[in-house]
């Protein structure tokens, strides 16, 4: 029993340094002075907003050495109009304007 308590004891020993290797291992390439790493990139944010005829852009930076990637959104070809605004008032001789903003 003393044998297979030490046997046991030798496992769970060599399975955690391992493990532990393991993580170390991982984590050892990640940082900012070496540019050898996996990238770990964020949310992508909005810079610049698409619409109708202009493309928009978006971007997001790796959380560990800070580079960005960026990624063009196409125009959308739809244009969406607002409500009607007065320009000039109609009056009783003379017809009045009215544009869509």
């Amino acid at each position: 029993m003393k044998k297979f308590k030490k046997l046991l004891l030798v496992i769970v020993a060599s399975i955690t340094a391992s493990i532990g290797l393991i993580v170390f291992a991982s984590c050892e390439n990640v940082s900012k002075d070496n540019p050898e790493h996996e990238h770990v990139f964020g949310d992508w944010e909005i810079t610049v907003e698409q619409t109708c005829g202009a493309d928009g852009e978006r971007e997001r930076a790796c959380e560990v050495c800070g580079d960005k990637e960026t990624e063009v959104l196409p125009a959308t070809g739809e244009h969406t109009y607002g409500d009607w605004v007065v320009i000039r008032k109609a009056l009783c001789e003379e017809d009045g304007l009215q544009r869509k903003t």
